[in-house]
């Protein structure tokens, strides 16, 4: 129990070592970022998506709007 109030403090008062370190807290409260749409990074991943996924595996184009696939995409490239 002593280790998880430590934790806690050191998020709580953001200790930081490093300068350029983000604190826990302040990556918990990051919102996420979009590329935008012409972003070599987003260009790839849209180019990827539709070659291997929708042609190659034959999977349904709604795929790209269930959650599952949503979350998955975060896992992948969680920007």
């Amino acid at each position: 129990m002593h280790s998880i109030q430590l934790l806690a403090q050191l998020v709580k008062t953001n200790i930081n070592t490093d300068s350029k370190q983000r604190s826990l807290d302040d990556m918990i409260k990051q919102k996420t970022k979009k590329y935008a749409s012409t972003d070599p990074r987003q260009v790839k991943l849209s180019e990827s998506i539709v070659k291997d996924l929708i042609i190659e595996c034959g999977l349904p184009v709604p795929l790209i709007d269930q959650n599952g696939f949503k979350n998955f995409m975060q896992t992948v490239d969680p920007i």
